[in-house]
């Protein structure tokens, strides 16, 4: 039989395979498996006493060879708790190794098989088939609307689904009946939707007390509950995630998940093709997660036994070591105010070439075999005598992403998105309290390569003649007078050479605006700024445009206002638009009052759940408290500020706060057009005056050109892309 290995998990003591054929049909294949944790030589009179069969062998680690005790495990389905009292009865004091890896991902480790390639199998036998052919997986995509906050409990009824694009309304009963039906007939292999950890279980549930059948296991059955989730700190955001749920048989993305959020089906199996581990696990974790992974099958794959909870220790530092080397990469302060003629280059995944090209890995740094190379602003040598692990299980990533790069069709991007995050990820991950081979010496390392690298390309772009405006981590922006693209070309083609790194040619700027703090008008802001490049195509960063909290309504008033600057090839031209774009919005906010509640609403992480001042965070958790909603930090809330105040969508009068939204266009338009001369004061004068009697309206929609259906009936407009 051949056929592409979709899952494994567990069930009693045995190991389970869904294997999709290549005529389509599902397969389920049992297999017998034993599985191992290894004890350090300690633990040797702990298991004794406890009577714990082991015997000694001898396994490679990540830095040498060493004799532990091998455990074989009596239950799969009790692993878990098997390795809990190993620990319990060691009193936490004895290292574990290949602990965590649970007995279906190093089953499909042993067998070397991985999810989405063709096996043929014979006997117990598998060998793998050479091709470029994926499976035909059915995906449904669900929508499930409750009558209530779900936060209330799992109680509250289910008011409609969307199942795919049939819309299932009624009576509970009567949804849930359909939605038995039209689930059994089109039997899908993946589901997707929104808070699925979630869904699913409350599905179940409400199923249950109706006796309806529904399997959302397609074998195996068994209870499917809702296990709670948890708030953590992730790049200086707090994060709310249910804890996942692992369906038989079937797939199951929860589009609220970092990964699920971020990839689609064809990005999570590229994840899942570069790291071999198994997809409902890769789309509930990070990307982090990926990274470390795929170290992992790398690891398994040379024979060596994986650290549970132990860390590599390295030699300590001094505090002033630390002081000159705990730093991040170079930022260069942009020069304030409007430029033309800019170029932009960026470094393609610096640091993870960075960990590359220089063997960035503990095993490396920890060793002092020759040829030894040393670190800049570092007491430490990284031995290049043979490639480290970390930077060999980094490379397909980076290959992988560079091919995508230079073949850029659409399914290709889909599937770059997630290992962009995965090299985003990675530099970060070495230094994460819970990464395998992690230390902060490494993370030292590629920030002090990397500020190295940055300075080599100042240097040189001063050589050439170019001068810089900019500079930040891994991107830099050059001009000089008459510069011509090919002038650009020739400096990252050298650059390129010299750095060891891939340069990416972004564009030239017609023109580029970098601003100041709103606190410190002197003190520029290195990742605030937009601009126009030659193609007509706008890039923007930290606007009001690029963040999630900021009102619909206050986004699109600050895009047109961008497209209407777009074609203006100088400052003077732009400064000539402004006061026509002001009366165009005034005009919009003017009929605030007939906008969808969708356009007007704010949605924002809460960080905490109890406040001191009363601000809109704090009223509406108070108000979700009453209705019995219970919140964590990282769950978002969404609201609308009316002339009651902040108040939940649902109990939104079509009463808005027309101030509010009034400072907050004027916000988003000062950020603007401060750098042509415009005051605050001045563009809420502008969108305030009712009688601006020197506005001439044919003249304003001839100017805003393609837009002008916005000035004559912004109403329809704003209804459209309210949904």
């Amino acid at each position: 039989m051949i056929g592409w290995v979709i899952d494994s998990y567990r069930h009693e003591n045995t190991i389970v395979l869904w294997v999709k054929t290549t005529d389509g049909q599902n397969r389920r294949l049992v297999y017998p498996f034993t599985s191992t944790v290894y004890v350090h030589l300690d633990g040797i009179p702990y298991l004794n006493s406890h009577r714990i069969p082991f015997k000694i062998v001898k396994k490679k680690t990540y830095f040498e060879a060493k004799s532990v005790l091998q455990v074989s495990i009596p239950s799969l389905s009790q692993f878990e708790y098997y390795v809990h009292m190993i620990e319990r009865i060691t009193r936490h004091k004895i290292a574990l190794y290949n602990a965590d890896i649970k007995p279906e991902q190093m089953f499909l480790y042993e067998k070397d098989i991985y999810p989405f390639r063709l096996v043929e199998f014979t006997d117990r036998n598998f060998c793998s088939v050479t091709t470029n052919k994926k499976p035909v997986l059915q995906t449904l995509s669900l929508e499930v609307l409750t009558s209530f906050d779900m936060g209330v409990g799992f109680d509250s009824p289910v008011r409609r689904i969307m199942f795919n694009d049939v819309e299932l309304k009624g009576q509970e009963h009567q949804i849930l009946s359909q939605f038995s039906l039209l689930f059994k007939s089109v039997d899908p292999d993946i589901i997707s939707l929104r808070r699925g950890y979630a869904l699913i279980p409350y599905l179940w549930g409400r199923m249950r007390k109706y006796n309806i059948p529904i399997n959302f296991h397609r074998w195996d059955d068994a209870p499917i509950e809702y296990r709670g989730g948890r708030s953590y700190w992730s790049y200086s955001q707090v994060r709310y995630q249910d804890y996942s749920i692992h369906l038989r048989g079937r797939l199951l993305i929860d589009t609220s998940t970092f990964v699920g959020s971020e990839c689609d089906l064809e990005g999570i199996m590229e994840l899942v093709d570069l790291s071999g581990t198994l997809f409902q696990p890769t789309a509930s974790r990070s990307f982090g997660a990926v990274f470390q992974t795929a170290l992992v099958r790398l690891m398994v794959r040379e024979g060596m036994i994986i650290p549970f909870k132990e860390k590599p220790i390295e030699p300590p530092l001094s505090m002033f070591t630390m002081l000159k080397a705990d730093r991040g990469g170079l930022t260069i302060d942009p020069k304030l105010g409007f430029h033309q003629n800019v170029a932009e280059l960026d470094f393609t995944s610096m640091f993870p070439w960075l960990i590359y090209n220089h063997n960035i890995s503990v095993e490396c740094m920890l060793s002092d075999e020759e040829p030894l190379e040393e670190i800049p602003c570092l007491p430490v040598k990284v031995s290049r005598k043979q490639k480290g692990l970390i930077p060999r299980a980094l490379k397909p990533f980076i290959d992988r992403r560079m091919y995508y790069k230079e073949h850029p069709s659409d399914i290709n991007k889909r599937r770059a998105k997630g290992l962009k995050w995965v090299l985003v990820s990675c530099y970060g991950y070495l230094r994460y309290r819970e990464f395998k081979l992690g230390v902060p010496t490494s993370h030292m390392a590629i920030c002090a390569y990397a500020r190295k690298a940055i300075l080599d390309c100042l240097h040189l772009a001063e050589e050439r003649g170019f001068e810089v405006i900019h500079a930040i981590v891994d991107s830099i922006y050059i001009t000089k007078p008459n510069m011509k693209r090919e002038d650009v070309e020739d400096f990252y083609r050298e650059l390129e050479q010299k750095i060891g790194i891939p340069v990416s040619f972004e564009g030239v700027f017609k023109w580029i605006v970098f601003l100041s703090s709103r606190i410190d008008p002197d003190r520029t802001l290195p990742a605030t700024y937009f601009g126009v490049f030659l193609n007509g195509e706008t890039k923007v960063r930290g606007l009001e445009l690029r963040q999630r909290a900021v009102p619909k309504i206050i986004k699109v008033i600050q895009e047109e206002a961008l497209k209407l600057m777009r074609d203006c090839p100088s400052k003077e031209s732009i400064s000539e638009k402004i006061p026509y774009v002001c009366e165009y919005v005034r005009r919009v906010l003017a009929e605030i009052s007939n906008f969808k509640p969708s356009l007007l609403t704010s949605l924002i992480c809460i960080s905490k759940t109890e406040y001191k001042h009363n601000i809109p965070q704090k009223v509406i958790v108070d108000k979700l408290a009453k209705k019995g909603v219970n919140l964590n930090p990282g769950q978002f809330i969404e609201f609308i500020y009316s002339t009651e105040g902040p108040v939940l969508p649902e109990e939104y009068k079509n009463n808005p706060d027309k101030i509010k939204y009034k400072k907050l266009a004027v916000r988003a338009l000062t950020v603007l057009f401060e750098p042509f001369g415009f005051t605050r004061k001045q563009i809420f004068e502008y969108i305030s005056n009712e009688q601006q009697g020197e506005f001439n309206f044919d003249v304003c929609e001839r100017i805003t050109g393609a837009n002008g259906q916005n000035l004559v009936n912004e109403v329809e407009y704003f209804e459209t892309i309210g949904g």
